[in-house]
């Protein structure tokens, strides 16, 4: 790809991400994730209109992206270290969204980050699962579930929903074939990788 159109596009991911971590700045109370995306889409929602959500600067700053992309840029800010996810209390399941400080230093500037979210918002064209894998599906979906009820974190922290779908097709059994799936890392690697192995290997088995 031209060096110029990988700067632009890079450029155009920051700063959607920037309009997303300043629209949570400028929320009067914290949100979780779908409240805020209903804000960055313009909802009109009677919890909206009666918190005067729809005053914000960034209210409707994204009206033609889907739910799920933006879901899905939240959770690139949430990996790259930009936002994290704090509960209320250790009394309430009540997840909200909480902008680091390396986030406040990336909207003013003083930090960049590698934020890398179009991609995933292509269709990758991964055929559908046959009932064999479907199994495999649901048992690696019951497993990031086990770890994250674990570590108090959403499941998406753990992986997404794309990268559970690339596991079970292509079923990796060892460390290096597990580092070939799109969105794997040498996080995930080190915190789960074993385990993901062994209920592959196990169901192939």
């Amino acid at each position: 790809m031209n060096a110029n159109i990988k700067t632009l596009i890079q450029d155009y991911e920051n700063a959607v991400c920037r309009i997303i971590l300043y629209c949570i700045t400028e929320l009067p109370f914290p949100l979780g994730i779908k409240k805020t995306i209903s804000v960055l889409k313009g909802s009109k929602s009677s919890f909206i209109i009666n918190y005067k959500l729809h005053n914000l600067a960034t209210y409707s700053a994204f009206p033609s992206f889907t739910r799920e992309q933006l879901r899905t840029i939240i959770e690139t800010l949430v990996k790259s270290g930009l936002l994290e996810v704090e509960f209320v209390s250790k009394y309430e399941n009540m997840p909200v969204l909480k902008i680091t400080t390396k986030g406040q230093d990336f909207i003013g500037g003083k930090c960049e980050a590698n934020l890398q979210f179009l991609e995933d918002f292509v269709d990758r064209s991964i055929p559908e699962f046959d009932d064999f894998e479907k199994e495999l599906f649901d048992e690696l979906r019951k497993l990031r579930r086990k770890f994250a009820q674990e570590r108090d974190i959403p499941a998406f922290m753990i992986c997404g929903d794309t990268t559970l779908r690339g596991l079970t097709k292509q079923k990796p059994r060892d460390t290096i074939s597990l580092l070939s799936v799109h969105g794997i890392g040498e996080k995930f690697v080190q915190n789960y990788g074993d385990k993901f192995i062994e209920a592959i290997t196990r169901h192939i088995n």
